[in-house]
């Protein structure tokens, strides 16, 4: 007569988890004692989630404590031991996001909306900051990579700069300064920047005997852009 040995039938359970121990929304991996026994090879690759990645491995220890084990967190492979086993799978939360606001002194420019992207830390990004007619932006656009902290920017919106030159139609007058406005501004108005802009009134060339009638552009009488 010869004897025969069957291997212990053992559970298996593994639990995917936030570094909270909170479900990321994997279902358990669960090996029941009709397939799972004493020393089978285990070899269980962590499913992926989006934002995360796997950390660490621990096991119940204690009164609700956990205890950290030596397993690969990306894939468990080791031999069943004889008793039930429960693995948690603990991810690390990887996602960022990049968030980009625009301003601008002038109120009356409708801006763009706010750009709010999530990603991955370490990937990278990269951002075309949207053109306005009429304006230069402070930054053409922003690259980089997600970071954990996250990052956020403001792109600055500024009115373009014209030159104004004066042709006062009389040869012997004086010259008359050429002068730097801003677009969306009136002529009177001169500054180093749109916000410190100051109202300074045309200037009125003298010719003896006449009266000047005013600055034209194209047939019309300037009075502001």
């Amino acid at each position: 007569i010869n004897g025969c040995y069957h291997p212990n039938p053992r559970n298996l359970t593994i639990h995917y988890v936030n570094e909270s121990f909170e479900s990321i929304g994997i279902p358990d991996y669960i090996d029941t004692d009709e397939t799972c026994y004493y020393r089978k090879d285990i070899d269980v690759s962590s499913p992926s989630a989006t934002g995360y990645a796997p950390l660490k491995v621990y096991k119940p220890f204690g009164l609700g404590g956990y205890s950290e084990t030596t397993y690969n967190p990306a894939r468990l492979q080791f031999v069943m031991p004889d008793a039930d086993l429960e693995l948690y799978v603990v991810y690390k939360d990887i996602s960022s996001s990049v968030v980009i606001n625009f301003e601008c002194k002038d109120v009356s420019v409708k801006l763009p909306a706010t750009i709010n992207q999530s990603g991955i830390v370490g990937e990278p990004y990269s951002f075309t900051i949207p053109e306005i007619d009429g304006y230069v932006s402070s930054v053409s656009s922003i690259s980089g990579q997600y970071k954990a902290e996250g990052e956020s920017f403001v792109v600055t919106y500024s009115p373009k700069t014209y030159t104004i030159s004066f042709n006062s139609g009389y040869p012997e007058a004086e010259p008359i300064e050429s002068r730097t406005v801003f677009y969306n501004h009136e002529i009177g108005y001169t500054g180093e920047t749109y916000e410190d802009a100051v109202f300074t009134p045309l200037p009125t060339p003298i010719r003896v005997g006449y009266n000047f009638k005013g600055w034209f552009l194209n047939g019309f009488v300037v009075t502001g852009l």
